[in-house]
């Protein structure tokens, strides 16, 4: 079983009819293109716990983009905290993570910094998951979490901010967190039924 992360959120079930009909073309193609769309992803505060959000636009709009396309633009932002980052071979570190159907998968993921590879190892694991591209459906590994709002209070517990010593909440400092009936608001979902937050790239 996945264990659950309460920094990290994501989940709308969505048929991929009606996103089709409702998305709009997007031109983008680059990293930075995908970063001026910051404000119209994070609507209700910031991008903290918030990389479900990212994957969801991209993932909404797949079927406008090469396989190739997606995956470069998936380099575009840290899986753990959400900020946007430039991809280069600074920030691209190798891992070895537990699959979700089981077993080990090595690849790469690109970071913001150090200590969300640590969240990583701790929090996050590989599935599948089938993506209609404009070449056709393709199987692309994610890491994914367990379903956060399984247990949605926990967002409101006050704990000690360890950075500064304030007493605060997850409610409070990631406001894209967001649980609706037991699902997380926004973020797609793995074959195997578990939130997704960036592609892997795993060494094959």
């Amino acid at each position: 079983m996945l264990k659950t992360s309460f920094v990290l959120l994501g989940i709308c079930l969505v048929s991929k009819l009606t996103v089709a009909e409702l998305v709009p073309y997007w031109g983008g193609d680059t990293v930075r293109d995908l970063h001026r769309e910051y404000g119209n992803i994070f609507k209700y505060g910031n991008r903290n716990a918030a990389s479900h959000l990212w994957s969801a636009f991209l993932l909404d709009r797949s079927t406008q983009m090469s396989e190739k396309k997606l995956e470069s633009l998936f380099r575009g932002f840290c899986a753990i905290s959400g900020s946007p980052v430039n991809p280069t071979s600074y920030n691209k570190y190798r891992l070895s993570l537990h699959k979700a159907s089981g077993g080990k998968s090595i690849g790469y993921m690109q970071y913001c910094c150090w200590p969300c590879v640590c969240d990583t190892q701790d929090f996050i694991f590989v599935d599948t998951k089938t993506v209609e591209t404009a070449e056709g459906p393709r199987v692309f590994d994610f890491a994914v979490i367990g379903n956060p709002c399984n247990n949605s209070a926990k967002l409101s517990v006050p704990f000690v901010q360890p950075f500064d010593g304030r007493q605060t909440t997850l409610l409070r400092e990631a406001p894209e967190v967001r649980c609706q009936d037991g699902e997380l608001l926004g973020a797609p979902i793995s074959d195997h039924g578990h939130v997704t937050l960036d592609s892997y790239a795993e060494l094959r």
